[in-house]
């Protein structure tokens, strides 16, 4: 390549060799991502400090955790907790947990012990703010665990605080009293609905999850003195469940592998589960 110098000279414009070239697309390449990472975190910083208005903080909320349950009926009842910081959801901090100490339908109990639960589990981790799925009696229960529990915070000494996010309609609900629209469509209120729905599907997820791996378990698999081979040995012998709860002691004794004492123990434990 030639290029004219105003002398009349001709000088030759060489290309860069291999490795300068390379050196100069890197620096361009990190040029761009750092100054998309500013206009990234303006953005993010412009709806956190208005998100802090609506919700009259203190403080600039950049770390929001979430936490919803799942059950039907008091059935496989779970807990899940998902986090957002720096405009985006942090998988690596989301938990998930069956819950323990509630039978039957309460949600407030079940909430209770999922937030308690959750926020010992976290240690310096812990949200600046705490959205949990639901109205003023989550909320209570939300500013109950945290009051009461032993939990050390965040490294500035902080616990969170919790709001609560409810649907039809959208809105919030404050410590303070507030009740606050979200269905505005303004960049806060579709960033607190975002995340209270994914702690909503976090939880629902795992609920399924769970509700399905019960149903298609085999009931032969809970009883104590059944295992893999003589479970096969009864269905290949029986040909199903109902085939072995209609069928005699002495009909299932005969079965290779059994006696009449696991037997009765079989027969036993499926008619008081039909």
């Amino acid at each position: 390549m030639w290029l004219k110098h105003k002398k009349g000279k001709k000088v030759e414009l060489r290309e860069p060799k291999e490795g300068r070239r390379l050196e100069l697309l890197n620096m361009a390449d990190e040029n761009a991502a750092q100054l998309f990472a500013i206009r990234h975190a303006t953005r993010v910083d412009e709806v956190l400090e208005k998100l802090r208005d609506r919700l009259g903080l203190s403080f600039l909320p950049r770390d929001i955790g979430a936490i919803d349950v799942s059950t039907i009926a008091g059935s496989e009842s779970v807990g899940a907790f998902v986090y957002w910081s720096d405009g985006g959801f942090k998988k690596d901090l989301y938990r998930r947990l069956r819950i323990r100490t509630v039978s039957g339908v309460d949600d407030y109990s079940m909430m209770h012990e999922a937030i308690m639960r959750t926020l010992n589990n976290l240690g310096d981790d812990m949200p600046d703010l705490l959205v949990v799925d639901g109205g003023k009696g989550q909320l209570e229960i939300a500013r109950d665990v945290i009051e009461e529990s032993q939990i050390a915070g965040r490294k500035n000494g902080r616990k969170p605080l919790p709001v609560a996010v409810a649907k039809d309609p959208d809105r919030a609900m404050t410590l303070g009293g507030d009740v606050i629209n979200l269905e505005d469509g303004s960049p806060p209120s579709l960033l607190l609905r975002k995340i209270r729905d994914e702690a909503h599907r976090f939880a629902v997820t795992y609920h399924r999850k769970l509700r399905d791996k019960r149903f298609t378990e085999s009931p032969l698999e809970r009883i104590p003195g059944i295992g893999r081979k003589r479970r096969l040995e009864l269905l290949r012998y029986f040909g199903s469940i109902e085939g072995i709860r209609n069928a005699g002691v002495e009909e299932i004794a005969g079965v290779k592998g059994l006696n009449r004492k696991i037997a009765g123990i079989l027969l036993d434990a499926l008619r008081r589960h039909e």
